[in-house]
């Protein structure tokens, strides 16, 4: 496994760039999970007495948060609409709307029309980022199990990324270094703890399954021919296009919307610091000092959710001013 941080060197500008920033994170993504062992039951899950300090150091948790963590970077990409795309534009090529004739695409597009959309496998993927996440694409239905829909993730994820972001710009003369530490520490038991009572299971099946789909859905909708078809140029350009389609309307050809490329930078950051509370979570039992180096690459992913965040709040308010 590669260091956490930023993997933007050599990302071309221009449409290229969202479909190779979203490869490279792909491929993390499936590095960090094949790294992970399957649990079928979460540890956490198992009654004992309630200590002042409980234990995040079995390895139990630290694999379930390694397959967690590709599983919020999928659940980021599919709130984007790639993956909802990707069904409408294999609907559109079924039905012989879409001038794409042959091709890696084309085989790609029947058989997720008729694999995929046979057996409807998103129910239980979007029900296990609600009970994982708080939050899921639209349409969404709840596990029908007590504790389905995690409503304390956002506040534990925005704690975490804020304490590294304030720990990341302490002055060079600043005197707290070691509380701002502290404050990592905690806000990532914090998280920890929340996900590791959610998570095991199919977590880790989940993921995989996610994984593969986004996949497919990167591999056509970078294809020239897709594009090309569609009459854009760039991956979310043709995504869009491609639900606009679906919808009855006119295939979109203006500037792409920000809201998928926050969610894909959001993703990634956050897949980033899950990892790094996978790799710490030994270290985050008892009282002991959590030291963290004033340069460590995972200090800038809390800057990065935190961006990504305020973009998609800002989407959303402009959304909802013009409604």
């Amino acid at each position: 496994m590669g260091p956490v941080g930023r993997s933007d060197l050599g990302v071309p500008a221009g449409p290229e760039r969202d479909a190779v920033r979203l490869s490279q994170s792909l491929y993390h993504a499936a590095e960090l999970l094949a790294a992970s062992v399957v649990y079928g039951v979460s540890m956490a899950r198992i009654d004992l007495p309630e200590l002042p300090d409980p234990p995040l150091a079995a390895a139990a948790d630290k694999a379930i948060l390694q397959a967690i963590a590709p599983l919020y970077f999928a659940m980021e990409i599919e709130t984007a609409g790639l993956t909802r795309a990707l069904s409408a534009l294999a609907g559109l090529f079924a039905a012989g709307a879409l001038r794409v004739t042959g091709g890696p695409s084309a085989d790609l597009l029947m058989e997720h029309h008729r694999s995929y959309e046979a057996r409807r496998p998103s129910d239980d993927r979007y029900a296990t980022y609600l009970r994982l996440f708080g939050a899921a694409p639209a349409g969404a239905v709840p596990f029908a199990t007590a504790d389905a829909v995690n409503v304390g993730f956002d506040e534990a994820m925005l704690r975490l990324a804020e304490a590294m972001h304030r720990y990341a710009n302490l002055g060079p003369l600043d005197l707290a270094p070691l509380a701002a530490q502290r404050d990592i520490r905690s806000a990532a038991r914090m998280l920890g703890e929340n996900l590791v009572m959610r998570g095991g299971g199919a977590s880790h099946y989940m993921a995989d399954e996610a994984l593969s789909l986004i996949s497919t859905a990167t591999k056509v909708f970078q294809d020239p021919a897709v594009q090309g078809a569609l009459g854009v140029r760039g991956l979310w350009e043709a995504a869009e296009a491609a639900l606009g389609l679906a919808r009855g309307g006119r295939m979109a050809r203006g500037p792409v919307s920000t809201a998928a490329r926050a969610h894909l930078e959001r993703g990634r950051a956050g897949m980033m610091l899950l990892q790094w509370l996978a790799d710490t979570a030994a270290d985050l039992s008892g009282i002991g000092q959590l030291t963290i180096a004033r340069d460590a690459a995972v200090l800038v992913q809390g800057t990065a959710w935190l961006e990504a965040t305020l973009s998609l709040l800002s989407v959303q308010e402009a959304a909802a001013d013009a409604a």
